[in-house]
């Protein structure tokens, strides 16, 4: 009916195109950025709606713009020293498909018992699970996924937490673990 343009949209249909504008501007970056072709044609549909829908769209639009520089960001927890060469190699990794991975945390006892990966409010799921495969194939074990439902992050934001035994005598040893 929006693609069309013929005519005024019913009522209800333009309070529907009202409400996805306003909802895609709570959308995190990465989901814009996956979704550019159909929103930007939705931006532009919604333009003949009406002014409230023309002013919804142009905060989208502006978004949307900004969205590639808006990268996600994925902070690295380790338990022990022998872990960080794992670490660095994900780090690598990530920054190799344009996620920000400011440092390395040594959390020491705080780590949890199975390496972890956090989603941070609302960020993208779909890019949880291609950090978290990620993860497992530098560790060799899916790690377990939990949301910090509070977290309102800017940006796609994920936490990794390796698990505390993992390259540590009489736990998991693995390659890439840095010798004691």
């Amino acid at each position: 009916m929006l693609r069309a343009g013929g005519g005024a949209l019913p009522a209800s249909a333009a309070s529907g195109v009202v409400n996805t504008l306003v909802l895609l501007q709570s959308a995190p970056p990465g989901t814009l950025v996956a979704n550019r072709a159909s929103i930007e044609a939705l931006v532009d549909a919604a333009g003949a709606v009406g002014e409230t829908t023309r002013q919804q769209a142009a905060k989208v639009a502006g978004l949307l713009a900004a969205a590639p520089q808006r990268r996600p960001v994925a902070y690295l927890q380790i338990a022990n020293e022998a872990q960080r060469p794992l670490a660095e190699a994900l780090a690598a990794k990530l920054r190799s498909f344009g996620y920000d991975a400011p440092g390395i945390e040594l959390v020491g006892s705080r780590a949890p018992q199975r390496t972890e990966v956090r989603v941070q409010g609302n960020s993208e799921r779909g890019y949880a699970r291609w950090v978290g495969r990620n993860v497992d194939t530098i560790t060799g074990a899916a790690p377990k996924f939990s949301t910090l439902r509070n977290a309102k992050p800017k940006v796609d934001t994920y936490e990794i937490w390796l698990a505390r035994d993992l390259c540590q005598p009489g736990g998991t040893m693995i390659d890439g673990c840095k010798p004691g």
